[in-house]
């Protein structure tokens, strides 16, 4: 199992917002009721705004996502988010190595 991180790319953003409906929408609805696209895209702007995004792939296919935070001297993991089919594999535990 191949697995990099790479700095996400503005060229990511759709992709990491699919990977965060497929992640959390189950869960979501479970909570609040139905997923609301645009509400949840107001929602993500500023996790992908304010954070060092990157993008976990598993051969060279991106698979999952990481939102690290920094402040002065603190750095932070806000969130790990990895594709549903994948996720029990290691792949996440990976990317953070």
């Amino acid at each position: 199992m191949g697995i990099t991180v790479r700095p996400a790319t503005e060229a990511d953003h759709d992709w990491l917002f699919q990977l965060h409906e497929d992640a959390h929408k189950e869960l979501v609805e479970a909570a609040y009721g139905p997923w609301d696209p645009e509400q949840q895209g107001r929602f993500f702007a500023p996790l992908v705004g304010d954070h060092d995004v990157h993008v976990i792939e598993q051969d060279a296919k991106p698979v999952g996502g990481l939102y690290l935070g920094a402040r002065g001297n603190d750095l932070w993991l806000e969130l790990i988010e990895v594709r549903p089919e994948y996720q029990n594999e290691g792949i996440g535990s990976a990317g953070l190595r």
